[in-house]
């Protein structure tokens, strides 16, 4: 079998990042004293969720022309390795422009959550042989 590139992956770890993140930014918030605020802050998911697509499209677009530019050319967990750090960089820099409060929480919970769904999804994908080539020719 021929492994190809999973020309998704980019979208699928954005997306997982995006839906794991104010779950895990919520966590990370119970660790501190604040465990009441904590799940009062789950009911403002939906708005983190509208405001993390936002300000990741900046990130998701570099993430995509460096997925798709090194895709074929490095190894995939170096490549895993390169779009990690490049994605951590860029969550850091979105909250210390945003700064706030809660900035370093959802930076550290934006990270862990980029780091779990890049090893969930797999960077190449198995090619199988299609049917017309399974077919025998008499």
């Amino acid at each position: 079998m021929m492994m190809t590139i999973n020309k998704f992956y980019p979208f699928l770890v954005w997306a997982t990042t995006l839906l794991i993140g104010p779950f895990l930014s919520a966590t990370v918030e119970s660790f501190y004293f604040r465990v009441k605020e904590a799940f009062s802050d789950l009911t403002l998911v939906p708005i983190y969720w509208i405001f993390s697509l936002i300000l990741s499209l900046p990130v998701l677009v570099i993430y995509c022309i460096i997925f798709y530019e090194l895709g074929n050319k490095v190894a995939a967990n170096k490549l895993r390795l390169i779009l990690n750090i490049i994605c951590i960089i860029g969550i850091c820099i979105t909250f210390t422009v945003i700064k706030g409060t809660m900035a370093v929480d959802f930076a550290i919970a934006y990270s862990i959550s980029t780091i779990i769904a890049s090893l969930f999804f797999r960077i190449m994908k198995k090619e199988g042989i299609s049917n017309s080539d399974a077919i025998e020719s008499p």
